[in-house]
This record gives structure tokens, C-alpha cells and sequence, in this order.
């Protein structure tokens, strides 16, 4: 596949301007989905040569591979997750940032995912993106969507990643977030708290439930459901948690 691909980038380089139609679903049709098989890292590099190329003759294709990748983003496999970071960090910079508002939210959470990785050099790879100042100016303009989901991974690594190097990194980009807008960076921090809080109650009152439910199953039925009071407190977190996310 690699040679094949070699191939492909010389006749993508000869393509004239402007792209034809057909051009352009092949590289949404056929290259981006060569993203999905596991064997990937042995055509990478080629592969992101040949999109690197649609997109340097027709920037719009960016937002299209941008997708893609989101599509088709690694869930178990840590090394692929490490090249598909690299991939849209050099995609982005391909982006005009007023056309990356079609693709903020959906990056941005792949962002988070990564560095909430407890793999560490996936995690790692994700928050050195703040070493690229473009990816730095994109959070800024996009810091509305990109804060909220970005700081609870960045806190929950603070509080319990294994790595410690993680926790710095971590730490460090917190403060850059804190002083990029100090008032998003207190909302986003209030309500990660709030968050945690709710979690945590919720866990005990689900421990409290498992263990009403298991008394009541070991004694005899008296009619009535001990455990009551619990689900009630249940529904209700998961009724203000709702109304929260709706505001």
C-alpha cells in the first residue's frame, strides 16, 4: 500500500487547478478511509503525503479530512491515536480559523479524549499541541467550546494520572488556559467541581442501592422498597445535571 500511495502522490501533484469533482470524492471516499485499518502506521506517512497534497490545491478538502479523521479516530489502538494527533495538528495549520468552526466541536473532543489517555504518550502528544501557536490561536478564538471540554481532562489528570510528566504537562496548560480568559477558565473550573461532586454522590448512592437491593433480596419481602429514598436522589441529580447541560 505504502508503494501504491508513493504512486498516487505523484499524480495528485500533477493534478491541474481547479480540482475536478471527481478528485474530490476520491479523497473523501478512498484516501480518507485508508485511515481505518489497524496496519496503518506501516503507510502513514504516505498516506498523509497524498491528503497533505488535495489539501495544498484545494484548502476546503482540509475540513473534509478533519471529519474524517474524527470519524475514524482510534478508540483502543494508542500508537494510531499518536498519528492521527500529528495528522490533524498538521491539517489544522492548513485551515483558515474562521473555517475550522464547522469541525470545532467534534476536534476539540477528540482533543480531550486524547489527553484524558491513560496511555501517556497518546495524553503527552495531545497537550503538546500547545506548542503550536496556530493550534494556541485556534483554542483562543474557539475558546467557548474548546475550555468546557478541554479543562475536566486536564483537572482529572491533575488529580489522578499515573504519569508524572502528564501531570505537569497538565498543569502547565491550565495555567495558559487560566490566563488565556480567566473568567471562561473559573466557569469551566466551577462546574468540573460541581461535576465531581455530582459523581460522587451518585456512587455512593449506587452503592446504597446495590447494597438495600441486596438486604431485600436476602430477606424475606415486606411490601416495601428500602431503598427509595436513594433512587429518589438519583433522579433527582440526574434531573438538575439536565437542566444544567440544556441552560
Amino acid at each position: 500500500v505504502a508503494e501504491l500511495l508513493e504512486i498516487l502522490g505523484s499524480i495528485i501533484n500533477g493534478f491541474a487547478l481547479p480540482l475536478r469533482d471527481e478528485h474530490k470524492e476520491f479523497l473523501r471516499t478512498a484516501l480518507v478511509p485508508l485511515h481505518v485499518p489497524a496496519g496503518l502506521a506501516t503507510c502513514h506517512v504516505q498516506l498523509s503525503f497524498c491528503i497533505t497534497l488535495f489539501v495544498e490545491k484545494d484548502t476546503t478538502l482540509a475540513i473534509d479530512a478533519i471529519k474524517g479523521l474524527c470519524k475514524y479516530w482510534p478508540r483502543v489502538q494508542s500508537k494510531k491515536e499518536v498519528l492521527f494527533l500529528a495528522e490533524l495538528e498538521e491539517l489544522l495549520e492548513l485551515v483558515e480559523l474562521e473555517d475550522v468552526s464547522s469541525v470545532v466541536e467534534p476536534v476539540f473532543g477528540r482533543i480531550a479524549g486524547s489527553i484524558s489517555s491513560q496511555h501517556f504518550q497518546v495524553a503527552e502528544r495531545a497537550l503538546l499541541l500547545w506548542n503550536n501557536e496556530y493550534v494556541v490561536n485556534c483554542i483562543m478564538h474557539y475558546r467557548e467550546v474548546a475550555m468546557p471540554a478541554i479543562i475536566p481532562a486536564l483537572r482529572d489528570n491533575e488529580r489522578r494520572h499515573w504519569n508524572q510528566q502528564v501531570v505537569m504537562l497538565s498543569c502547565h496548560v491550565q495555567r495558559l488556559l487560566s490566563e488565556m480568559d480567566p473568567e471562561l477558565y473559573d466557569r469551566c473550573f466551577n462546574e468540573d467541581e460541581r461535576s465531581l461532586v455530582r459523581r460522587e454522590r451518585v456512587a455512593r448512592l449506587k452503592a446504597k442501592l446495590s447494597e438495600d437491593l441486596n438486604l431485600t433480596s436476602e430477606s424475606e419481602w415486606s411490601g416495601t422498597i428500602p431503598s427509595m429514598s436513594s433512587i429518589s436522589e438519583l433522579l433527582e441529580i440526574a434531573r438538575t445535571s439536565s437542566e444544567y447541560r440544556s441552560k
